[in-house]
């Protein structure tokens, strides 16, 4: 037993003193656990969600490719305006864009409005690159390396996490909306008129 305690007290300092460490960063991982999080709880039930709009497996697959094809034109767009205006206003405008998008997409009913608002997200949703700019600037650089793996490993526990989360309300009536405002508000208006099934 006093074995026990004493391992548990031995790992209780580690830890404490792995969030010291992070401490003057800590807001850059949680930006980025954050963002993959909202990320994570919803796609794997949107194509689904798609599917019941009646979209192709084409189409959602095309509209991924669309996503990934804007990132690639407007992503250096975002990093030259950051580089004159700065990564915080931006990563800033980010943020805001990715809220009101993903709270708007659990009021969307039909494929071309999940689309437009998923391609918008494409153009304008640049957390991950903005906030990794973020380090290279405010982190030094004999502790850039150790930054980035502990930014990826926030990351990877946003993907452990949120996927059980966004499956789990995906099972009640409308979780494709609950989902969607959960991602983003701690408010929750009323349900608007979707079909009668989980989503």
């Amino acid at each position: 037993c006093v074995g026990v305690c004493l391992v548990f007290v031995c790992f209780a300092q580690y830890i404490y003193t792995v969030i010291l460490k992070m401490s003057n960063f800590i807001y850059i991982y949680i930006i980025g656990f954050l963002d993959i999080a909202s990320l994570a709880t919803i796609m794997p039930t949107f194509n689904r969600r798609l599917l019941k709009f009646g979209a192709s497996h084409l189409q959602i697959t095309l509209l991924e490719s669309l996503f990934s094809s804007f990132q690639l034109i407007t992503g250096p767009i975002v990093g030259t305006l950051s580089d004159h205006f700065g990564r915080k206003p931006l990563l800033l405008l980010s943020m805001i864009f990715s809220v009101l998008a993903f709270f708007a997409m659990g009021h969307c009913d039909t494929y071309l409005s999940i689309a437009a608002i998923r391609l918008m997200l494409g153009c304008f949703k640049h957390t991950q690159m903005l906030g990794k700019s973020l380090i290279g600037d405010n982190v030094p650089k004999n502790q850039q390396l150790s930054a980035h793996g502990k930014l990826n490993s926030f990351i990877s526990l946003a993907f452990m996490i949120a996927p059980i989360y966004g499956g789990y309300l995906s099972e009640h009536e409308n979780g494709f909306y609950y989902l969607s405002c959960s991602t983003n508000t701690p408010n929750t208006p009323n349900t608007p008129n979707t079909p009668n099934t989980p989503n």
